[in-house]
């Protein structure tokens, strides 16, 4: 297992293993100004959203924990890169989850039993903000997003079964339009999604993924 101190370590590259830092895609040192978001500003916009469920014949139900962290006024999404040799999804960007267990109950503990079992943060300290529109999935899921807040500082422990490496990224970034592709539209059940992507520091978020990231840009008006 890998053990990563989540403390802000600025924009220069941080020669200390296991740091993460919230990658912005910018040059070394260059000037930004600070997030206008914060928790108050977000818990406002998820709690104002009546968020949309499906309930799709044939489809499992699943969750995701969306890591929401803050250090020194810039406001980052946690994500994970699947390992290569996974048996789905293999070399994926995603958000820490997976698929609803009958020992769970609800999809908020969905989301935070696998949070836990992948990156080892622990219940306590997540405060969980709301939930987004479900999303649907090619390969049979209804994927209900649940946002959560990392107490800063928090401490990940990746478990190398299911992610090769964690990475933040800043929401401010995820915003820009210079970083977000739109690639056409997909039919799933019958529905018409589009099909986001975001290149972001020479990360590729697509899928359910860039779609979820998506979402809680529009529902929390930043883009």
């Amino acid at each position: 297992m890998r053990h990563y101190a989540l403390q802000h370590a600025g924009f220069l590259p941080d020669p200390s293993p296991g740091r993460v830092r919230c990658l912005d895609g910018r040059p070394a040192g260059e000037a930004r100004e600070s997030a206008p978001l914060n928790f108050d500003y977000l818990v406002k916009r998820l709690r104002a959203h009546r968020r949309r469920r499906l309930a799709i014949g044939g489809f499992s139900e699943a969750a995701v924990l969306v890591p929401v962290i803050e250090r020194d006024n810039h406001v980052c999404l946690g994500y994970t890169l699947r390992p290569d040799d996974m048996p789905t999804h293999p070399g994926q960007i995603s958000f820490p989850g997976g698929r609803h267990d009958p020992g769970d109950n609800d999809l908020t503990a969905t989301a935070l039993r696998e949070i836990n079992e992948e990156l080892g943060v622990a219940v306590q300290d997540i405060e969980v903000i709301g939930k987004i529109d479900d999303v649907p999935t090619p390969v049979g899921f209804v994927i209900t997003p649940v946002v959560g807040w990392l107490r800063n500082p928090a401490v990940v422990t990746v478990d190398e079964r299911e992610v090769a490496e964690y990475f933040e990224v800043d929401i401010k970034e995820l915003s820009n339009p210079d970083n977000f592709k739109h690639r056409g539209q997909r039919q799933i059940a019958g529905v018409s999604y589009p099909v986001p992507e975001f290149h972001v520091a020479g990360k590729l978020i697509w899928g359910a993924t860039a779609r979820i990231t998506r979402s809680f840009l529009e529902i929390t008006d930043l883009v």
